[in-house]
């Protein structure tokens, strides 16, 4: 499965099990609601907004040649990940299966000598297959 940021340049978060493999995937899809506390009443009540949701986290691996270049990957990652971007879900083929539109994407990463992990946040309304 590849995970692609999909901004106005592009940027491949994950590529399982290729290139950048991906470990700890974990989707949360929740109902948006409201709660409402009434007066004199014995519980609030909890409304449903109708919309959705979606959470997805993984945590990525990546090796470099040299310290030097894990480094210039750490300071440049975060700066591609700014705004919204669609979130393209791919086959390997590169057959789309699922959007995450305007979503947003954060991420943690730390460095130990020439690897980079990474984990990432994407948050978005709901997933679609157009």
């Amino acid at each position: 499965m590849k995970i692609v940021f999909n901004a106005a340049t592009p940027v491949t978060l994950a590529d399982s099990p290729a290139n950048v493999p991906m470990t700890n995937l974990r989707l949360n899809g929740e109902a948006v609601t409201q709660e409402v506390p009434l007066f004199r009443a014995p519980a609030v009540a909890i409304l449903d907004r109708g919309n959705r949701r979606t959470e997805i986290t993984f945590a990525v691996t990546r090796g470099f040649g040299t310290p030097q270049l894990a480094e210039d990957f750490l300071l440049q990652h975060d700066v591609a990940l700014q705004g919204n971007a669609d979130i393209l879900i791919t086959e390997a083929d590169g057959t789309t299966l699922r959007y995450l539109r305007n979503a947003t994407a954060k991420s943690q990463s730390s460095q130990l000598g020439c690897t980079i992990k990474t984990s990432y946040r994407l948050t978005g309304g709901l997933i679609t297959t157009t």
